[in-house]
């Protein structure tokens, strides 16, 4: 999934932002364009920032938007806890949710077979790499001035321990910023 485009960086001068904003040699994968179709056109500018500019992983899109039958076997299968996903589309027909995997070594890092497991993830391998991928999110959006909510910091207070659900791959658009 390397790039062969060079692509000219300006220093972040964030101070609160570890990360500086350069060519990562990153690309959306055709795949993940697809499902970054019927995105919100926000989360998607948040989505490829991460990716081409920040991120020290790469990664891919495994979901946008879904259907309500889709949705309703992964609450059945216990892969999602709710039918008022940001999955769905909005009136105007968009997701305001998307999931992210780590591309790591030429294939996806975790096993979907596991989810629970997958959800407590703390200091495995696979957490350093979706840990890398949050912040690349986190620090897109805040260049955007894009608000974004976090599956494995859903409060936004940099932990992941102090919430009963932890989706790592899970970054969406708050509704509390008119994103319905």
């Amino acid at each position: 999934m390397k790039g062969s485009e060079k692509m000219v960086a300006k220093k972040n001068t964030n101070k609160t932002n570890k990360l500086t904003r350069k060519a990562t040699g990153f690309n959306l994968s055709k795949r993940s364009r697809d499902k970054l179709a019927r995105v919100h056109p926000d989360l998607k500018k948040v989505v490829e920032l991460a990716l081409t500019m920040y991120t020290k992983e790469d990664f891919a899109v495994i979901c946008g938007i879904r259907t309500r039958t889709e949705q309703r076997r992964l609450v059945q299968k216990g892969a999602s806890q709710t039918m008022n996903s940001r999955h769905l589309p909005n009136g105007q027909g968009f997701a305001r949710a998307v999931d992210l995997a780590w591309w790591k070594d030429g294939a996806i890092s975790w096993n979907t077979d596991n989810l629970k497991s997958f959800y407590a993830l703390d200091h495995s391998a696979d957490y350093k790499g979706y840990q890398a991928i949050g912040v690349a999110m986190k620090t897109a959006a805040k260049e955007l001035n894009i608000p974004i909510r976090w599956g494995a910091d859903w409060d936004g207070d940099g932990q992941h321990t102090d919430h009963t659900l932890v989706d790592w791959v899970h970054f969406e658009l708050p509704k509390d910023h008119g994103y319905d």
